[in-house]
């Protein structure tokens, strides 16, 4: 992990500093026939990410590879979990401490289930890596003025979600913080951040190695959108550190 955040800084201080991108979306998420507000902000610089969603429950993610983790924190219950190796990685350190005074035998039977990314764990599901797909379509719109492309994201041959891409200076990130972007991806093992339950569908699943900065994100269960957002407002501003703390109190997992 060290080598990941050498390189990204590296990356970093080898091209022109660029302003930070902060966009923020509205829209709704359903669960059992019941819609929900949802507010989300998505900040991204040379070093660093934050997703940060308010709706039946408040929380974050931070991805901070200079710390080598991926940080989720539960505003509503006031929690804190670092994953140190991304989400396999970190479902595996979740697990060594679970089985704690297991005899060994077992303990490494079922590690090594984690590790060779087979079948699922009770309670945590399965961690293999899940084949990831886009498909960039003819069809357009225009969300604040700004023409976008319609991207259907398939997961395991299954359309799990979409975007509507814009490839507007506006939102085009630098070298370095795509490079963090696609890092945080690849943390993840998922193909976007935000994993959905029940299918896999992701919100801000995006093909960031092509240029079409998502102003639309929606999640499907089968045909049904669970998930709908749709950009409100951005700007190039320093991110703000609050997005990035955990207050005093929280307990950590």
């Amino acid at each position: 992990m060290r080598t990941l955040a050498l390189v990204i800084a590296c990356v970093a201080f080898a091209v022109p500093a660029a302003a930070q991108l902060a966009t923020r979306y509205v829209g709704v998420e359903r669960s059992g026939g019941k819609a929900t507000p949802l507010t989300t902000v998505y900040a991204i610089d040379a070093t660093r990410v934050a997703l940060v969603f308010k709706g039946a429950r408040s929380y974050r993610m931070l991805f901070l590879p200079a710390e080598g983790v991926m940080r989720f924190v539960d505003d509503t219950d006031r929690m804190v979990m670092d994953l140190p190796g991304g989400l396999v990685g970190g479902v595996e350190g979740m697990l060594s401490k679970a089985l704690g005074d297991m005899p060994a035998e077992q303990r490494e039977q079922i590690m090594g289930l984690v590790k060779d990314q087979k079948g699922a764990m009770p309670g945590i599901g399965s961690v293999s890596k899940p084949k990831v797909e886009f498909v960039w379509t003819k069809a357009q719109k225009k969300v604040m003025g700004y023409d976008c492309t319609q991207v259907e994201v398939l997961t395991n041959n299954k359309k799990t979600s979409e975007y509507w891409g814009s490839p507007a200076a506006d939102f085009k990130l630098s070298p370095a913080e795509s490079t963090t972007v696609k890092a945080m991806y690849a943390f993840l093992g998922s193909g976007g951040p935000m994993l959905r339950e029940g299918g896999g569908a992701a919100a801000f699943q995006w093909d960031a190695t092509v240029a079409g900065y998502p102003l639309i994100t929606r999640c499907f269960s089968d045909t049904v959108i669970t998930l709908e957002l749709t950009l409100e407002s951005f700007d190039r501003k320093r991110l703000d550190e609050a997005l990035f703390k955990v207050p005093k109190g929280y307990k950590t997992e």
